[in-house]
């Protein structure tokens, strides 16, 4: 079993940090499972309401959400 993880970027202009997660959903997919750790959320640079919402939305487009963990100042999404 190979473990990879992929840090997030956060860049200067908020909309490059937002193509960078995309870029970064794109290189896990075909994968079984894949964790996503949110903590410190960036604007994805023109997005409103909840940013960790708009960015679980779309994960849960790109694939099937199987469970999550809340936690203080960090949630997991498998």
């Amino acid at each position: 079993m190979m473990t990879r993880f992929i840090v997030g970027k956060v860049l200067k202009i908020k909309k490059r940090t937002f193509n960078s997660f995309l870029e970064d959903v794109q290189l896990l997919k075909g994968n079984d499972r894949v964790w996503f750790i949110f903590s410190d959320i960036v604007d994805c640079g023109g997005c409103s309401g909840d940013m960790q919402v708009f960015y679980a939305d779309l994960l849960d487009q790109s694939g099937t959400r199987l469970d999550q963990f809340h936690g203080i100042g960090a949630d997991a999404f498998l």
